[in-house]
């Protein structure tokens, strides 16, 4: 197999232009990846039609149809995790990839504040959307990676830079264009996808996986007459353990793990509960791929006004 690219270059004698001058195609199919020519045994091959950036003219929004766009990027499972570096407050953008995507939608990448595309989360359950339009004539796809406060979304991809996305905007069945259209969701993650799943252009949406490395569950839903922590189990733990609290009012919670020098390393919990009952399971596989070292560490329960504090121990 041969690994390619097409390359465009602009003649721009005719004037100034606001789109680049040259660049190497990100063809949607691959999500940005390189194409292959497959050599075969016979002695002559055909190499069959391929279009820049796969840009198929069965698939251009038409002039005078516009679609609205909505994204969707759970970042619970990232805001969680304070190996990620994520300072809470963000903002959260669409960092596109494509110079012509971006010229053609006017949206520019995320290092450029002025015109980048923000998600927002006004009920703060750090599931964030991002809504704009598609005027055509406009591709029907989008390739893009997530930008948190400067920070590049990293995953596992055929990309050598890190992750790259592509998400196609579908027809209806009736073969015209939707009014409104909802992407598949994205999953900030600390644990790799590997590879990283890329919508076919015939296809269906794709949504990732929302579950992340620490899993919570409520037990049991009678209202408890007071806060409780318990021990974690086992303990000693490799490579995961499992911690029950009970609260008995409703509100914010936080249980986060810290080590000998009081430098937080997990964020287990950290979202609003009803009373009750919880089970957490934490597996140091998932969320630090076994690299936490051998020792004692601490998990430190908030809510309210009332904190509580134990200690586990992590032998290898």
């Amino acid at each position: 197999a041969l690994p390619y690219k097409f390359f465009i270059s602009y003649d721009d004698q005719g004037g100034t232009r606001d789109v680049p001058e040259s660049g190497w195609e990100e063809p949607a199919s691959t999500g940005g990846a390189n194409r292959f020519y497959v050599f075969g045994e016979q002695e002559q091959q055909t190499v069959p039609t391929k279009f820049f950036n796969d840009i198929f003219v069965e698939d251009v929004i038409p002039e005078g149809t516009t679609v609205s766009v909505e994204m969707t990027a759970f970042m619970k499972c990232a805001l969680n995790d304070p190996t990620l570096g994520l300072v809470e407050g963000g903002p959260l953008q669409l960092d596109a990839q494509d110079p012509i995507w971006r010229f053609i939608t006017g949206t520019a990448n995320a290092d450029n504040d002025t015109n980048a595309a923000r998600y927002e989360d006004p009920d703060g359950d750090q599931i964030f959307t991002l809504n704009f339009d598609l005027v055509g004539p406009a591709p029907n796809w989008i390739q893009y990676k997530l930008q948190w406060a400067g920070v590049d979304e990293e995953g596992s991809d055929t990309q050598a830079t890190g992750r790259r996305r592509v998400r196609y905007v579908r027809k209806n069945q009736d073969g015209t264009w939707p009014a409104n259209f909802q992407t598949g969701i994205d999953t900030w993650n600390s644990v790799p996808l590997s590879p990283l799943p890329v919508e076919a252009r015939d296809g269906g949406i794709i949504n990732d996986d929302t579950t992340c490395a620490t899993s919570v569950e409520m037990v049991n839903i009678e209202k408890p007459k007071e806060y409780v922590l318990k021990q974690n189990y086992p303990n000693p733990f490799n490579p995961s353990t499992t911690i029950e609290y009970s609260i008995s009012t409703d509100g914010f919670v936080s249980l986060s793990v810290f080590n000998l020098l009081g430098q937080k390393v997990a964020t287990l919990v950290n979202e609003y509960q009803n009373a009750g009952t919880y089970k957490v399971l934490w597996n140091i596989m998932d969320s630090h791929n076994g690299m936490l070292p051998s020792g004692m560490y601490f998990y430190r329960l908030n809510i309210g006004d009332y904190q509580d504090t134990k200690r586990l121990l992590l032998l290898k």
